[in-house]
């Protein structure tokens, strides 16, 4: 690790930065420092090649840390510390453990089929999201992702004018009764290759960093199980910080 242009020693080996690498108190502590003040930071591997991390934005990433956890103006305070006690700090909340994810099934034969059944759309269309315009949408379109054996997912978009919108994601059985529970009023795809699904919510005027979501089937519904800002606070194809708001455990 080099921080202002500093070698501050091995950090372990580069093998391990998939699984996870946990830094040594020192080097943690170097990396928050720098990171608060925008200092260079890079790391090194034994044949030369750096990876920089990116000077700007740290500081309010570690600011809104410090807010999500409830210890601004702390003592422990990652960034602008201060005097209010830490016994204010709220205790840490134990992450909600989760069914570990099976693996996606693939797609039946009839699930194309599916998609364009009349009676699935009429039973959807009254729950759809409102603000999608589908009352007065030009076209409709399912689209439908296997979760397993017997259950798939519903996304419904509509189309008006130019513009197409996202209208609601149901899990339902795949066959009458289908019994459409309603997850999210976004579109979700799947991260193979277990049950896993994104929602990216895209960045707006009150959201600049944009906010997206995991959902994890557990053998009967599909559950929350991550929540995350700042995928869309650069350009496509820019390395950037994730700020996770909601995690959970698998067991």
């Amino acid at each position: 690790m080099h921080v202002d242009g500093a070698d501050l020693g091995d950090i372990g080996p580069v093998d391990a930065l998939e699984a996870g690498l946990a830094l040594a108190p020192p080097h943690a502590q170097a990396l928050l420092d720098a990171l608060g003040r925008g200092r260079p930071v890079r790391m090194t591997d034994t044949a030369g090649q750096a990876w920089p991390l990116a000077e700007n934005g740290n500081a309010a990433l570690l600011l809104k840390m410090d807010e999500a956890q409830g210890r601004l103006h702390t003592p422990g305070a990652l960034v602008g510390n201060g005097l209010r006690p830490e016994s204010q700090v709220p205790a840490a909340r134990v992450a909600p453990r989760l069914v570990s994810p099976p693996l996606l099934v693939e797609a039946h034969d009839e699930d194309a089929a599916l998609a364009e059944r009349a009676d699935l759309l009429q039973a959807l269309l009254p729950r759809a999201e409102a603000g999608a315009g589908c009352a007065a949408a030009s076209s409709r379109h399912l689209r439908i992702e296997r979760i397993d054996a017997t259950h798939v997912l519903a996304m419904l978009n509509c189309t008006t004018g130019r513009h197409i919108r996202p209208a609601g994601s149901w899990v339902i059985r795949d066959r009458t009764p289908f019994a459409p529970v309603p997850i999210t009023a976004s579109t979700l795809f799947p991260l193979y290759p277990h049950a896993v699904f994104l929602e990216e919510r895209l960045a707006s005027p009150t959201d600049r960093c944009g906010t997206d979501r995991h959902w994890a089937w557990d053998g009967t519904r599909l559950v929350l199980a991550a929540t995350f800002v700042g995928r869309h606070c650069l350009g496509a194809g820019q390395r950037h910080w994730l700020l996770p708001t909601y995690v959970t455990e698998s067991r």
